[in-house]
């Protein structure tokens, strides 16, 4: 997505978030100097490349500022026709920027906004070479914004994680061109005619397909009722609540997945089960969908009700799972936050919530759907509309440290924000053959929005990557 400058760069100064993919801070640089020149040319193509973003000076890479050792006017250092025709001098194509100068504390801030909207790469024009003649720009070189050494930084790109990025922006800002080139050139009626088929084609397949929502409430219903059946009522579990290593609040993870159309021919019967358990790819110890039948310690086994299989387990310290199948391709799950179950003797239940975990639960989930679904359907059209859903938030902090066992790294948010909402729902949608990049941009899709209510902590795509390459690539 293209980056947007900022209403209130004053705003941004004061609580200045760490370097991104589209800011960057440099300490003050002499433009008097070739040295100076390059670092401020290679920033700007970069964030260029990276479909924009700033460059603030004046600050050094942990966004601290520095003194400024200029006596003369800052706008006069860093005029903008001045830095305008620097950067243009190296740029293929050029592109126009524009350079504010908050102030904070008395004290003005260069602040230089690269427009995004790239449909070519852009690239080095011309080279140039230091004191010492060592080459500072390349010429035709392509200048990016990527991980240096686990930091984000500015270099040519070199791996393919940097082409793929590039294309990536390139290829979304020439579709959306030629929306723009489609809303321009359509005549208003023909723009309401088709939105009105497109309302009706909408409504047709709404009114034929349940919502994936309506299998969240299905699901938290039936567990309601399978608990009640083991523990009481839910009056009877809050007063005896689940052993628990330390005092403190447990949180719950939901994923529904609803295949469409829906998968016709099979009944609740054990052939059923025995072909959706078969295709489990049994990815750890506790999966989702987990079927403990006939292992030892375990004495839980999956039972059919109205229609459907179902199955509530629950083990020592808390550790609770519920899920159920139907026949017509509609599966659930919930389950304990590990982060509530695998906790140091330090640390309180619901205290934190670890990002890297969240993020494996949800391609698990993509994991496990896609495999019972191609199990029971080989229809390439066929879709699966998942849901999910995460309770128990309020008061906790985001853990960007591990993930089970998976470090995860490069630059990574803030984890001081507490989440004020308790709960947070999302959506995705994958298609029967799916690939991994969709797969990624998927789960990238459905866990941002939890990261958000933590202070507004933005989810880097790179680390959904990241969690998919060891987590995926090992099974």
């Amino acid at each position: 997505m293209t980056f947007r400058k900022p209403d209130n760069l004053v705003e941004l100064l004061q609580n200045p978030p760490h370097e991104t993919f589209n800011i960057e801070y440099k300490e003050w640089i002499s433009l008097e100097e070739n040295e100076g020149k390059a670092k401020v040319v290679k920033t700007c193509l970069a964030l260029r490349n990276s479909d924009g973003g700033l460059l603030i000076i004046g600050f050094d890479n942990d966004a601290t500022p520095v003194d400024c050792p200029w006596e003369e006017s800052v706008q006069n250092v860093y005029h903008p026709d001045k830095l305008q025709e620097l950067v243009s001098q190296y740029a293929d194509p050029r592109f126009e920027l524009t350079v504010e100068f908050p102030a904070l504390q008395g004290q003005q801030y260069p602040v230089i906004y690269v427009p995004g909207g790239i449909c070519t790469p852009v690239v080095a024009r011309k080279s140039m070479s230091g004191s010492d003649d060592k080459v500072l720009v390349r010429q035709n070189a392509v200048y990016v914004r990527t991980l240096v050494n686990g930091k984000v930084g500015t270099a040519e790109a070199q791996n393919h994680q940097d082409w793929d990025r590039l294309m990536e922006i390139c290829f979304e800002n020439r579709e959306a061109d030629f929306g723009r080139v489609l809303r321009r050139h359509l005549e208003p009626e023909s723009l309401r005619s088709a939105y009105a088929e497109l309302k009706k084609i909408l409504a047709e397949e709404t009114s034929s397909h349940p919502p994936t929502e309506n299998l969240l409430y299905e699901g938290a219903r039936r567990y309601e009722a399978a608990a009640s059946r083991c523990f009481g009522t839910t009056e009877d579990r809050e007063a005896k609540p689940p052993k628990l290593s330390n005092a403190g609040h447990v949180g719950f993870f939901e994923a529904g997945c609803v295949v469409d159309p829906p998968l016709s021919g099979y009944h609740a019967d054990e052939n059923f089960l025995n072909v959706v358990m078969a295709a489990h790819p049994g990815l750890w110890d506790s999966p989702l969908w987990f079927n403990p039948r006939r292992l030892p310690g375990f004495s839980s086994s999956p039972y059919v009700k109205d229609g459907v299989w179902e199955l509530f387990i629950r083990k020592p310290f808390g550790v609770e799972q519920f899920w159920f199948i139907s026949p017509k391709g509609r599966f659930y799950v919930r389950t304990v936050l590990e982060e509530d179950i695998q906790i140091e003797q330090s640390m309180q239940p619901g205290s934190r919530l670890s990002v890297g975990w969240r993020i494996r639960r949800v391609l698990e989930a993509f994991r496990c759907g896609l495999a019972f679904t191609r199990a029971l359907t080989s229809k390439e059209d066929t879709r699966l509309r998942f849901q999910f859903r995460w309770t128990g938030l309020t008061g906790r902090i985001l853990d960007w440290s591990l993930s089970g066992n998976i470090p995860l790294r490069g630059i990574l948010p803030s984890s001081s924000y507490r989440a004020q909402q308790d709960v947070v729902q999302s959506t995705a949608c994958l298609v029967i053959s799916v690939g991994h990049g969709p797969i990624i941009e998927a789960g990238h899709h459905a866990v941002a929005p939890l990261t958000q209510v933590f202070g507004g902590q933005v989810l880097d795509r790179r680390v959904v990557e990241q969690v998919y390459q060891q987590f995926w690539g090992r099974v």
